[in-house]
């Protein structure tokens, strides 16, 4: 192999680990404006925002279980209802779960953190096992799938928000069209006025401002645990254990 080929290589290998060094430390970030990491010195503005997302989740839930309420004569909008109020629990009851294990999530952060710089350092068992490297690489390749898909679901998401905005304070002489759009806030108070244009304007950002931080939450905590299973795959695979 040439000189200019094994450097070339080497390069790549290097800016595919700072990748992911950055990664884990944009997680850790992720985990902070979610409010799940135990700081003594910044614990209540933690706690606040902590609240403040549980708040988003529960907002939401709300909003549906009061929809089924307003629908239950019709039961195919039940079962649609149920179908999505279903899926909602589950996030929910993952988020708490999730973040009641604040001290565990920050200490396997770090450890990833230290398990890649290690890589970069050709310290962690580079001597017993060379390859090491290439194969935490190849356990976290996988993890371009995941980046990818979730951000197609997110420019999918986007789009859908701003068609949701615009028709909802731009066509609000539709009533129908309205109850579409605002499912959740419309739920809470079927008889509201739709005539102002400020309500709607203050319905449509608070339901999307409660569904980003739903899709933001439950990026944060899937995310999470796919780049755990990749890292522990790959610790295991150089210890022989795989």
């Amino acid at each position: 192999m040439s000189n200019s080929s094994r450097a070339k290589r080497i390069l790549d290998r290097d800016k595919f680990s700072d990748q992911f060094v950055t990664a884990i430390r944009v997680l850790r970030c992720l985990m902070i404006y979610i409010g799940i990491w135990p700081d003594k010195k910044n614990e209540k503005p933690y706690n606040l925002l902590w609240y403040f997302h549980s708040t988003m989740f529960l907002f939401l839930l709300s909003g549906l279980v009061c929809g089924l309420v307003v629908i239950r004569h019709d039961m195919n909008k039940v079962l649609s209802n149920l179908s999505v109020t279903s899926g909602l629990t589950y996030f929910i009851g993952k988020w708490f779960t999730f973040s009641w294990h604040k001290v565990l999530i920050k200490k396997l952060t770090y450890s990833m953190d230290e398990d890649w710089i290690n890589l970069a350092n050709k310290t962690l068992i580079q001597a017993s096992v060379p390859e090491s490297v290439q194969i935490m690489m190849k356990h976290y390749g996988s993890l371009n799938i995941y980046v990818y898909i979730i951000l197609f679901a997110l420019f999918i998401v986007d789009a859908n928000f701003i068609v949701d905005y615009v028709t909802a304070t731009n066509h609000h002489d539709n009533l129908t069209d309205l109850y579409n759009m605002l499912p959740l806030t419309h739920s809470w108070y079927p008889g509201i006025d739709y005539d102002r244009d400020y309500i709607i304007r203050f319905l449509a950002a608070a339901q999307i401002l409660c569904t980003t931080s739903s899709f933001v939450i439950s990026t944060a905590v899937d995310g999470f645990f796919v780049i755990t299973v990749l890292h522990t795959t790959g610790q295991l695979e150089i210890l022989g254990y795989v």
